[in-house]
């Protein structure tokens, strides 16, 4: 099995960190059943997981606070098979 790779898009909200958390944690549990959803939350942000061991595959958002709003990573990886 190989990694295919991850892919990353950068965005940016005119949000509040907590309020953008918010949204993306209620998207991720809605698709975490028989799935592992982390949620580490901090001061400024937040660093959400959600891992389908079966899929093999893996989707984290980052969000973190901007000078105005939030700026928001978003990181996607799928194990493939040779």
């Amino acid at each position: 099995r190989t990694c295919t790779g991850w892919t990353v898009d950068g965005v940016h909200s005119d949000d509040a960190p907590d309020k953008v958390a918010a949204f993306y944690r209620d998207k991720l549990k809605a698709r975490s059943e028989g799935k592992q959803f982390m949620d580490m939350s901090h001061n400024d942000g937040a660093s959400l997981t959600l891992v389908d061991d079966k899929a093999k595959s893996t989707l984290q958002v980052h969000v973190n606070k901007a000078e105005k709003g939030s700026d928001i990573a978003i990181a996607a990886s799928r194990e493939g098979t040779k």
